[in-house]
């Protein structure tokens, strides 16, 4: 029976870090920067173009620099930067890479001169599917016997959705200007359906703004979104998992009074449909008329025991002392983002664990203060079933929002968290490419000769079928074993003692 298999193998180039930013000077108009108090930043991938066997990235990036003037009070400096770099991949890149922003830092130059600088972290994924074909010879070059080696292979689409368009009106103060905003993108639901996907969310949205007094005040909101993305080859049977991201962030207050803050955004949206499947590869043969020539080749599938996501709520509590901030304090905004994460198995269960770096700004009775603190955090992804020994994982974990509120002396702190757990599992074996036949010097036989021979220590039948010649259904009768033994004839045949075997041919 001939068989045909499309396998994949992860061809993803791990992290890529990519250094961002450049000197800026701001106008006359603005006010001289005195103290920096917190620098937000937002990037995007704007095109990919082929080089070689590399791939260019470009991009821009969008900093929100806080600061205090001459005249004690918040100010912003909105700056617009790009990126370049090469992506090392031998193999066309698919539609998707994830980009993290591991940290920006800020150095004043002069009164209005400040020299940028933004990490990234690119983590470019791609997929090699190769079709194998049989290579069993037909019936006319002689009868052959054929052992398939089963394996574990996932059937992966991916899909992409690109400049997806969400406006939004949020009511502030009045005479409000922008300070800062700041939008992430939440993943609630991943359902497969025939040849699309549909995936469900919101995109937090958050706000720092001054009122027609110069007093700042946080606004937040959430736009939901509920996009069905072609996916073509996708089933119902495919489990899905996202991730999103957004770009061109366009914000400005109108109204009568100016208190309202208009939204308009682009989101992008990716992720991947993964099916597993068993597959049936031929891995050996041999031939009862003729010698045969057999090639093999290494065989590299790869396949996912579980994929999770999920949000959680993360509670913490930290002093005023312990982030040098004096008492009496009262806190004007709050951003947080995750610096690391990393996963480990237990069971049915990916235990996330990793820090939240938190950056608050204070109002103090004369000045406006910033610090920056970490809390740890743990979250428990839920997998369908135990992961097998050998899973490698990929975790990844995004702050979407944080709320902060000062009680006594401690500053209280609610993050909210969206994680992603992909546990992968490679599987290795060998797989025919190439059958020479040689019918022209067929083996010698003699109608109903009985042969028998002596196992050698940890024989299958497949190794002595093969040494003789024999069929694995002949061997199986003239022995009286039983049935099942040919479901797995390439396992050792252990013997009790010295034991002979038939072999009719």
């Amino acid at each position: 029976m001939e068989e045909n298999y499309m396998v994949e193998q992860d061809l993803t180039g791990g992290v890529i870090p990519v250094e961002v930013g450049g000197d800026y000077t701001l106008p006359d108009y603005m006010p001289e920067v005195r103290r920096v108090l917190r620098v937000d930043c937002q990037a995007g991938i704007t095109g990919r173009y082929p080089s070689g066997d590399k791939t260019e990235v470009g991009g821009d990036c969008r900093y929100y620099m806080l600061y205090t003037g001459e005249n004690g009070q918040i100010s912003s400096a909105p700056l617009n930067g790009s990126f370049e770099c090469l992506i090392p991949m031998v193999e066309a890149l698919g539609g998707q890479i994830p980009m993290t922003i591991e940290g920006v830092m800020c150095r004043p130059a002069g009164p209005r001169r400040v020299s940028m600088k933004a990490n990234l972290a690119l983590r470019p994924t791609a997929v090699r599917k190769t079709e194998l074909v049989d290579v069993v010879p037909q019936d006319e070059a002689g009868e052959v016997e054929v052992l398939r080696s089963k394996m574990q292979s996932a059937h992966t689409v991916e899909y992409l959705a690109e400049e997806i368009s969400m406006t939004e009106t949020l009511k502030g103060e009045p005479q409000s200007t922008l300070l800062s905003t700041d939008a992430k993108v939440l993943i609630r639901e991943v359902k497969c359906e025939m040849d699309a996907v549909m995936v469900r969310g919101e995109v937090w949205i958050t706000a720092l703004c001054n009122n027609g007094e110069g007093v700042p005040y946080t606004l937040t909101g959430k736009l939901p979104f509920d996009e069905t993305i072609v996916a073509n080859g996708v089933t119902p049977q495919h489990k899905g998992i996202g991730w999103g991201s957004v770009r061109n962030l366009a914000t400005s207050f109108a109204g009568e009074e100016g208190e309202q803050l208009t939204v308009v955004l682009l989101l992008d949206l990716w992720g991947m449909a993964v099916k597993n499947q068993e597959i049936s590869p031929v891995c050996d043969l041999y031939s009862l008329e003729c010698p045969v020539r057999v090639t093999k080749s290494p065989l590299a599938t790869r396949w996912y025991p579980g994929i999770g996501m999920g949000n959680f709520t993360v509670d913490a509590s930290v002093g005023c002392d312990a982030m040098g901030i004096p008492a009496g304090c009262h806190i004007v905004d709050c951003r947080g983002e995750v610096t690391s994460s990393s996963g480990t198995i237990q069971g049915k269960e990916v235990v996330v664990e990793g820090e939240v770096r938190l950056h608050p700004i204070f109002k103090g009775e004369d000045s406006y203060l910033a610090t920056t603190t970490t809390v740890p955090y743990k979250v428990r992804l839920h997998m369908p079933e135990t992961l097998p020994d050998g899973t490698s994982l990929g975790v990844d974990v995004t702050c979407v929002g944080c709320h902060t509120r000062m009680d006594g002396t401690r500053m209280v702190a609610d993050m909210e968290l969206f994680a992603t757990a992909i546990a992968r599992k490679e599987e290795t074996g060998d797989v025919v490419t190439e059958v020479a036949l040689d019918t022209e010097h067929p083996f010698e036989t003699r109608q109903g000769e009985i042969l028998a021979v002596y196992l050698q220590n940890r024989d299958s039948l497949w190794e002595v079928g093969k040494r003789y010649h024999v069929g694995l259904k002949g061997l199986q009768n003239g022995n009286s074993l039983p049935e099942e033994i040919l479901d797995t004839p390439d396992d050792p045949f252990l013997m009790d003692g010295l034991m002979r075997l038939l072999i009719e041919r």
